[in-house]
């Protein structure tokens, strides 16, 4: 009975009109008057359970405005959750996981939030080619991407995808998948080849700069040469 005269005074006004208490579902006694000792100069204190809605773990806890991304990922493994902090450097849990709240509806496709989170995650990876695919349980992954992209309206990376599945299979791996077998190797000189023929002088080049880009991320195991190879193109070793 007290506690429902406390909350109807002004002072307590902030229970009702701060939306992001808008969740509370058990508010009670504290303090002296919860153990029974008060007495009439006693301070009466107020303790509840408040239900956070995902909407605010996602935007006071979890996203970083700075970085235009999310602050952990989590991945579902030996029957229970892992969660990290973010690493720009793994594909996966990590960059794909700043997808999923476009791919669940948790954001709205049209909001700036989706459409900066889409585009990082777009210009840091080649997704739609394949890259970073090693086959087995992880090409799930291409699926939900794939869908993220239809919900974004990109239609040409995901036409570019669709592309990339259908040539699956031809025997070449991307640059990518081999500049990291290369690393673990302990390659010294690594030379881009066998170049898709419909590929411009640009496209090569700009798929020599993300190499090099990935090469760094993953500097960790030791350096090496990045080359693209070319007809006349002689090497002294």
């Amino acid at each position: 009975m007290i506690a429902n005269e406390l909350i109807k005074k002004t002072e307590y006004d902030f229970l009702r009109m701060n939306p992001d208490l808008k969740n509370v579902i058990y508010l009670t006694l504290s303090g002296s008057h919860g153990y029974g000792t008060n007495n009439e100069n006693s301070d009466a204190d107020l303790r509840g359970v408040l239900i956070e809605d995902i909407d605010y773990g996602l935007d006071y806890l979890l996203w970083n405005g700075e970085e235009t991304r999310y602050e952990y990922s989590a991945v579902f493994a030996d029957g229970d959750w892992i969660v990290s902090e973010f690493d720009g450097r793994n594909f996966y849990p990590d960059a794909v996981s700043q997808l999923m709240p476009i791919l669940t509806g948790v954001i709205d496709v049209d909001s700036i939030r989706a459409e900066a989170l889409y585009q990082l995650f777009s210009e840091t990876f080649d997704w739609q080619e394949l890259e970073h695919m090693s086959g087995g349980h992880d090409e799930f992954y291409w699926g939900l991407i794939a869908y993220t992209a239809a919900l974004m309206g990109d239609t040409a990376r995901l036409d570019s995808y669709l592309e990339s599945v259908a040539r699956e299979g031809w025997g070449h791996s991307t640059s990518f998948g081999a500049m990291d077998l290369a690393m673990r190797a302990g390659v010294g000189c690594f030379f881009l080849f066998h170049h898709d023929p419909e590929h411009s002088d640009a496209k090569l080049f700009d798929n020599l700069d993300k190499t090099r880009a990935y090469q760094a991320m993953m500097s960790d195991r030791g350096p090496m040469r990045i080359e693209l190879a070319s007809e006349g193109l002689t090497l002294d070793i």
